[in-house]
């Protein structure tokens, strides 16, 4: 089919009256969001996906909008770079909304003034939360890695006392947007 998309004829030659969903993936917005609109004209219960980099807009168009959803090409990437970035650090992605929180493991090294500070500090900013904490005085695995569910000494504490002061080699399970996960990684 070869047409404008946002075009009635286009769409009701694309059998519209018919199909499940539409998606809309141009690399201009404004096509984008007429596509969707004349489709929403012609038929209220279609499934809609459409491409939007405009976050605020598509946080709008969401809400004001039944059964239509918006995702941008680096809302989609953000996870596999973040990951990549961070290389084996990042366990897990969410994705909340249009934004991307990430679990992560970090070591207590050389972080800028991690080693001595309480872990209510590293929090502070609202950007990151530790999940669990591993004291430094946990037997490691041969090749240094921390065994799944150790026992007694060493086990992942879930709840943390946030008064607790990191120590070097502490090992910490944080979730935290990427700016907040870099206060972590930063070294000096």
């Amino acid at each position: 089919m070869i047409g404008d998309a946002f075009r009635e004829e286009t769409l009701r030659a694309a059998h519209l009256d018919t199909c499940l969903a539409l998606v809309s993936v141009t690399s201009l917005d404004i096509v984008n969001l007429e596509t969707a609109l004349t489709a929403r004209a012609l038929r209220d219960d279609l499934r809609i996906v459409l491409r939007l980099t405009d976050d605020d807009l598509a946080e709008r168009l969401e809400k004001t909008t039944g059964n239509m959803i918006s995702r941008s090409v680096p809302y989609l990437a953000a996870p596999a770079f973040a990951t990549a970035m961070l290389e084996h650090q990042v366990l897990r992605t969410i994705d909340v909304g249009r934004h991307v929180l990430l679990i992560a493991e970090i070591r207590v090294a050389d972080q800028a003034g991690l080693a001595g500070s309480p872990i209510r500090d590293t929090e502070q900013d609202g950007q990151a939360r530790v999940l669990a904490l591993q004291a430094s005085g946990a037997p490691l695995a041969p090749g240094g890695t921390t065994p799944p569910n150790p026992p007694g000494a060493g086990a992942l504490d879930w709840s943390p006392d946030r008064g607790y002061l990191l120590t070097a080699g502490d090992r910490l399970i944080v979730l935290a947007t990427r700016r907040g996960l870099g206060r972590y990684l930063s070294v000096h």
